[in-house]
């Protein structure tokens, strides 16, 4: 059973895809089909037709063991931070909307490089 990588997933499911299933199934081992399965199975549901035979074709055949996809996620609430800290929003404002800690915003603000606003 092997862990697959995050950059495997992203390179054949692109970014969105590859967060619904690590949303859903990270963590988790599954196995994956050899063809795409019918219309009713968790994979198809999850990802639609397209992308279903695209990870099949990949991955068919195989147990995986899915990442939790934390720096995926970690990447993904940085580029959040960077938006908002870009529209003027104090460190307060943002901690408050994404419900992070002030000390985590201050954390990815200063990994991000670029200035930090008080308020």
């Amino acid at each position: 059973m092997p862990g697959i990588q995050l950059d495997l997933l992203l390179a054949a499911l692109g970014e969105e895809a590859t967060k619904k299933l690590l949303q859903a199934k990270g963590g988790q081992t599954v196995w994956i089909p050899k063809k795409e399965p019918q219309a009713d199975h968790w994979l198809r549901q999850l990802l639609g037709p397209q992308l279903t035979g695209v990870f099949c074709r990949h991955f068919g055949g195989e147990q995986l063991v899915l990442p939790k996809g934390r720096r995926f996620q970690t990447l993904a609430l940085r580029e959040k931070v960077k938006k908002l800290q870009q529209r003027g929003w104090s460190q307060r404002q943002i901690a408050q909307e994404l419900s992070l800690h002030i000390n985590t915003v201050q954390r990815l603000v200063k990994l991000q490089g670029f200035p930090l606003r008080k308020l």
